[in-house]
C-alpha cells in the first residue's frame, strides 16, 4: 500500500499526463490550424502546385493530406500603365 502523500502525488501526475497535456496539446494544434499565416502557407503552397497566384476564399481539410479550397482566384498584378488608349 502506497502512503497517503505519495498517492496524491500520483493521482496529480496522472491527471496531468492523461488530462491537462492532450488538451493543452489540442488546443495549440487547434489554434495553430485556425490562423490566418496557416491558411497563407497552404494557399502559397497550392499556387506553387498550380503555377499561379491564386487567393481562395474559405480553406478546408477534409481529412490529412486533402484540401478543399473554395473561391479560388487568380491573384493578377495592378496594372501600373495603360495597356490600351483610344
Amino acid at each position: 500500500m502506497l502512503l497517503e502523500k505519495t498517492q496524491r502525488r500520483l493521482c496529480r501526475l496522472l491527471f496531468c499526463l492523461g488530462c491537462l497535456a492532450p488538451t493543452i496539446a489540442l488546443t495549440g494544434w487547434s489554434a495553430v490550424r485556425m490562423h490566418p499565416a496557416y491558411n497563407e502557407a497552404l494557399t502559397a503552397w497550392a499556387s506553387e502546385e498550380i503555377g499561379l497566384r491564386v487567393t481562395c476564399d474559405r480553406l478546408q481539410v477534409p481529412r490529412p493530406g486533402v484540401y478543399r479550397l473554395e473561391g479560388v482566384r487568380e491573384r493578377r498584378r495592378v496594372w501600373t500603365s495603360s495597356v490600351a488608349t483610344q
